[in-house]
């Protein structure tokens, strides 16, 4: 009995640790779109700003990139998860909840 007490007690430190465990979340927005249609690519000056945030965020320890399924989005990001080697998660953009849920899913698997 006390050994089952035991096992569920690191079992329940465990998870505990894992759940306050803090992080750090950056939250970029795309930068500037080439045009005004409704799914644009970065303009030239996008371009240079998603490299430049490459350079600002390559040491912060980024451990997962999200997306929307937007190309603005994916395009701003892809230094970034290139320089990295991350694999981005794109999330529907109406979806907040799915976004939540693989953030969690991300910070369970910690």
């Amino acid at each position: 009995m006390m050994r089952r007490f035991a096992i569920y007690f690191f079992l329940a430190s465990a998870l505990l640790s894992v759940l306050t465990a803090q992080s750090t979340v950056f939250v970029v927005r795309h930068v500037e779109k080439a045009d005004a249609t409704k799914d644009p690519d970065l303009s030239e000056t996008g371009r240079t700003r998603a490299e430049a945030l490459t350079k600002v965020l390559r040491d912060a320890k980024i451990a997962a990139i999200y997306v929307t399924e937007f190309k603005r989005t994916q395009e701003t990001a892809a230094p970034l998860a290139k320089a990295l080697g991350i694999t981005v998660t794109v999330s529907p953009a109406q979806d907040s909840a799915a976004l939540m849920q693989n953030y969690a899913l991300r910070m369970a698997m910690r």
